[in-house]
């Protein structure tokens, strides 16, 4: 059995990569993403079918800064450049913080902040 730190790393992992199987792997069937200041997604099955409807949105770097792990809660903190849908591409600061319970990863809070142009 996964301990945390692995279950949030091979997360981000499969995350990273848009590999809804592997995300799948690693959330429970009521799992809850909250994008902060957008919307929430509520259950595996709303979150891989919001994988499926958004293929074009896909991260183009990303680099972990600091993984954080303390019992059932962790996070994860660095810069990402992503595509939206329109392929509009965005330079962000992130943190995601996660809640975990039996091995998986029961919510996820999206802390998101765009860099500013020089």
């Amino acid at each position: 059995m996964n301990n945390n730190r692995n279950v949030i790393i091979d997360f981000n992992t499969a995350f990273d990569k848009g590999n809804s199987e592997g995300i799948a792997r690693f959330i429970s069937d009521d799992f809850e993403w909250h994008l902060l200041g957008d919307s929430i997604i509520k259950g595996k099955a709303n979150v891989l079918k919001f994988f499926a409807e958004h293929p074009d949105m896909k991260i183009i770097t990303v680099s972990k800064d600091y993984i954080i792990v303390d019992g059932d809660k962790a996070s994860v903190a660095g810069e990402v450049q992503c595509t939206d849908k329109s392929g509009q591409v965005y330079d962000m600061y992130y943190c995601d913080v996660y809640e975990l319970a039996n091995g998986l990863i029961t919510k996820m809070i999206s802390y998101t902040v765009n860099k500013k142009k020089t």
